[in-house]
Formats: structure tokens, sequence, C-alpha cells
């Protein structure tokens, strides 16, 4: 999966790894996390644009999104640091920004939509795949 952050691309990835990352950071569950996010965005569509984004922001804070982003992204590149999230959640803010120049600047609160969106999906179809057999297998675990 990938996102952008204030307009730098992240590859990311779903694992157990960063679950427990993100859990040792923040005493937080990170599919909690994610699962909040979609809940809040879908139980708020339809509603006006605050409404929406003040929901999320209540469900994820601009620290969490940014410890949350990381770890998903550590998983890829070893070599990022937390500051950077802090910096571009920090400056992307929490809201949409309109106007010029503004279509790589996604605000924290809807790219954790985005992001959960894309690790359901990751995780839905890992869930569907089957386990191959590996010749270590008895026959009563294969079938």
């Amino acid at each position: 999966m990938h996102f952008k952050l204030c307009g730098k691309s992240y590859e990311a990835k779903m694992t157990l790894a960063a679950m427990k990352m993100f859990k040792e950071r923040t005493d937080k569950d990170l599919w909690f996390t994610l699962i909040s996010v979609l809940h809040c965005f879908t139980n708020n569509m339809g509603k006006d644009l605050l409404t929406v984004t003040k929901s999320l922001a209540l469900a994820v804070d601009p620290l969490t999104a940014a410890e949350l982003l990381y770890c998903l992204a550590k998983q890829e590149n070893k070599s990022l640091g937390i500051e950077e999230f802090e910096d571009g959640v920090m400056r992307c803010g929490w809201r949409p920004i309109e106007g010029e120049n503004t279509d790589s600047v996604e605000p924290y609160t809807f790219l954790l939509v985005d992001v959960a969106q894309q690790v359901d999906k990751q995780m839905h179809t890992l869930a569907i795949k089957k386990k191959e057999r590996t010749g270590l297998d008895s026959p009563a675990e294969s079938s």
C-alpha cells in the first residue's frame, strides 16, 4: 500500500511488527484505531465537512496519527524517523485546504480513512488466500 503525506509518497505495510511497534509506542491497538476511523467516517457520511473532520480528529489525535503512519511506513523503509510524520501531520492539518497547489495536501483525518481502507483491503485479500501445502502439513491439517 502507499500514501502521500504533505506531497511525499510512502510505501507502507500492515504487519504484526507494525502492530507491535504501534502498541509499544502508543499503548493503543492498531487495528482498533483503524476500525475506529472507518466507523467514524461511515457514521458521518452525508454530514457537513466540519462534523466529519471533528469526529475523525476525536477518534485519532494528530500525534497518534503520526505514530500510526510511521509504524506502517517503517515496515517498508527502516531509515524513516518519526519526526517527519509528526511534522507532516501537523502541516497537513485536520481539514481540507482549498486553493491552488493543494492536490497533494490531504488532511491527516482523511488520509487515515484512505489508509484504513487500504489495510482493510490488504487484510481481506490475505484472509481469502488459500494456504499452500508445504509438505510438512499432515493430511488432516490441509483439508
